[in-house]
């Protein structure tokens, strides 16, 4: 069987030294190999809706009206559903302040 590994890959932050920009810079991947089979997992998830966890954070639409509780439910199944998944996830996590402002050696650093 061909060996076949999936990788995800995305990231949190603003990228640039602008003003008011975030204060860090996170980059996140998700490795699935693709011989561990994930289908059972994602037929449970089958006709939900698909959201980012930001809106939920953030309580923007369609959340603005949920509760504390009722948000703290949605985002604790889909992390429940998350740790049930065979994947491994890293996460890189810059704090830009400590670049200077320097783009060329934040870009270096990420590589």
């Amino acid at each position: 069987m061909e060996k076949i590994l999936s990788i995800f890959i995305d990231e949190s932050g603003d990228f640039g030294f602008i003003k008011d920009a975030s204060k860090y810079y996170l980059i996140t991947m998700v490795f699935h190999d693709q011989k561990l089979n994930i289908s059972s997992n994602i037929e449970k998830i089958k006709g939900k809706p698909v959201f980012h966890a930001g809106p939920i954070i953030r309580r923007e639409p369609p959340f603005q009206d949920s509760t504390i509780e009722e948000r703290k439910k949605i985002f604790q199944s889909i992390f429940l559903f998350a740790m049930s998944l065979p994947i491994k996830c890293k996460t890189f996590q810059f704090i830009k302040k400590e670049y200077n402002n320097d783009i060329l050696k934040f870009e270096r650093k990420m590589t």
